[in-house]
């Protein structure tokens, strides 16, 4: 029986072996999926996860310049009032008053928008410092 099946394996070794090298090349060619460790979790992900993850990360740090950029402009709104106030420029009672109720709506205001910000991100499901 052996000597049957390797005569008719020496008589159609072309037709075993091409169909057989295909198949190598085509799996060396095709192989498994590249992947790499994640920098943000240590998983192993590819290129299309990799590339989401980046996206939300650069999201979140835009996100946390305009922060620091509305923040930065605020300061610089009361440094104006106090500096007003300071030169004279603010003299009676009415400008005083003013500069209070205005101190107290920009209070108010970062107040509201600190709150919009953890309800956001709670919907979200991201965790934010406060």
């Amino acid at each position: 029986m052996w000597k049957s099946v390797k005569k008719w394996i020496e008589y159609k070794q072309f037709e075993l072996i091409i169909p057989l090298i295909v198949l190598v090349v085509w799996v060396i060619a095709n192989g498994c999926t590249p992947v790499t460790s994640s920098p943000v979790d240590g998983s192993m992900v590819n290129a299309d996860a990799l590339k989401v993850q980046y996206d939300h990360q650069l999201a979140k740090f835009e996100l946390a310049a305009k922060d620091l950029e509305r923040q930065y402009e605020q300061q610089a709104f009361i440094t104006e009032l106090l500096t007003q106030l300071a030169t004279g420029a603010i003299t009676n009672w009415g400008g005083v008053a003013n500069l209070a109720l205005a101190g107290g709506g920009i209070g108010l205001l970062l107040d509201n928008r600190r709150k919009d910000t953890v309800i956001k991100s709670m919907k979200r499901g991201t965790k934010i410092d406060t």
